[in-house]
């Protein structure tokens, strides 16, 4: 009879040798460039929610903060604060004058 001996440590280790350092060699390449992308997407993210919003720049390309139409305070960019009478329209605004209106005149 041909009795199989188990095999000891040593054999198993020099059985699985070969596939850990394949294993370790690519996992080594890997590492830097898996934590090299998250730091940049880390960075972006950061970058991206740092950034002004729309109506805040807005509102510094007109030389001043944004207006807040209807909160009862004629702020720079508005004309007057709804419901100060009919000739406030809902954007703060005066309406333009129509043909049939009278046109102010300028005093010298």
């Amino acid at each position: 009879m041909d009795e199989k001996k188990p095999l000891d440590d040593q054999q198993i280790e020099a059985m699985l040798a070969p596939l850990r350092t394949h294993t370790g060699a690519k996992r080594s390449r890997l590492r830097p460039l898996v934590i090299g992308l998250g730091l940049m997407t880390a960075m972006l993210l950061i970058l991206v929610l740092s950034l002004p919003s729309r109506q805040a720049k807005e509102g510094q390309s007109r030389g001043g903060p944004v207006a807040t139409c209807g909160n009862g305070i004629v702020e720079p960019g508005e004309d007057c604060e709804p419901p100060n009478g009919p000739n406030c329209r809902a954007d703060c605004l005066h309406p333009a004058p129509t043909s049939h209106q009278q046109q102010p005149t300028k005093s010298p």
